[in-house]
């Protein structure tokens, strides 16, 4: 499966929110 760039930057960032997200409940200290 081929990704397009764009499609390539989306997920890139839907994975950054997810892990602020994740950071934010959950901080690693």
């Amino acid at each position: 499966m081929a990704l397009s760039q764009s499609e390539k930057k989306i997920g890139n960032c839907r994975r950054a929110k997810k892990m602020e997200v994740i950071n934010e409940i959950l901080p690693f200290k």
